[in-house]
């Protein structure tokens, strides 16, 4: 068996069937959406590949000291929430972009990764960090928001535009 494998099924075993616990050491982590979009998109998703679950467990519950037993329920649970909060953004946020937007070259701004959403929020870069600090639950529910506004802004557009080619 090829070295590093045996992690990954191991791994793959414990987040199948290890128990899930939201507290250590009788501290309870908030829900995983009340923390700041910056640690539950960019910092617990590296402290997560890194496998530095000591930071993990020091940005939720700001705890150095704990009970080593239960941390690997802690930390099944943390990537447990983040896999629900990336189902989330693909469900409710992604959509196919038309054929003619695909042609213009709109996956090219795939490259930039966050600033295009932190772009659409706001084009001032000196607010993004503050964008950034904000509950992700907000920023979610701001970004659901104008995507619906959009489907709004695109379906009304369609239909002035049949309406004036029936006009004609």
């Amino acid at each position: 068996m090829e070295r590093g494998k045996c992690t990954e099924v191991s791994f793959d075993f414990l987040k199948k069937y290890g128990e899930r616990k939201n507290s250590l050491n009788g501290i309870e982590a908030k829900q995983m959406i009340a923390y700041s979009y910056k640690l539950v998109k960019i910092d617990l998703p590296e402290l997560i590949e890194q496998n530095d679950y000591e930071n993990v467990v020091y940005k939720l519950l700001k705890i150095k000291d704990y009970n080593g037993g239960d941390v690997l329920n802690f930390i099944l649970w943390v990537v447990d929430e983040l896999e629900k909060i990336n189902k989330m953004e693909a469900d409710y946020l992604s959509s196919e972009p038309e054929i003619e937007l695909i042609q213009a070259g709109i996956n090219n701004l795939n490259n930039y990764g966050k600033i295009g959403m932190l772009y659409s929020l706001s084009s001032n870069i000196l607010e993004w960090k503050k964008i950034l600090n904000m509950p992700y639950c907000e920023i979610f529910d701001l970004l659901l928001y104008q995507k619906e506004k959009a489907q709004i802004e695109k379906n009304y557009n369609k239909i002035i535009t049949e309406q004036s080619k029936r006009k004609r």
